[in-house]
């Protein structure tokens, strides 16, 4: 489905900075990757990806897996996101870092980087701050 006169260039322009969460699952290799690569859809647009027409909503938008590492009891995924789908509101940022990730066993969230962009909301960055313990800026992907 598409809306008459949207133009995927206007929301790309708009999706240009990313901050990245560093996930721990516990499961094994293809269990992990497949409970990964649905928290990229979960954690966005909780949407069957597949069903999705628009490309910069496959591209910009649904979360991206940056790297898999193997790592004691599983594998750790560093999953960037949009800075758009995080805004500057705390609960928003907060919902996609967990989400439904959150309900989900073997599934854990070990770090989280934001992006230069969001280090210019203050409150945002505060509120992480006391809220999780550590943050650190994303390096630029």
């Amino acid at each position: 489905m598409r809306f008459k006169g949207y133009d995927d260039s206007i929301l790309s322009a708009q999706l240009k900075d990313r901050f990245t969460v560093t996930y721990k699952i516990s499961a094994s290799e293809s269990d992990a990757l497949a409970m990964a690569k649905n928290l990229t859809v979960e954690q966005t647009v909780e949407f069957p990806a597949a069903h999705i027409e628009c490309d910069v909503i496959q591209s910009d938008i649904i979360g991206r897996i940056e790297e898999c590492t193997e790592c004691e009891g599983g594998y750790r995924f560093l999953i960037s996101y949009s800075d758009q789908i995080g805004t500057d509101e705390f609960a928003q940022f907060m919902n996609v870092v967990f989400g439904n990730s959150s309900l989900l066993p073997g599934i854990t969230v070990e770090n989280i980087a934001i992006s230069e962009e969001q280090e210019e909301y203050d409150r945002l960055h505060e509120r992480i701050l006391h809220a999780y313990g550590h943050v650190r800026r994303a390096p630029r992907i």
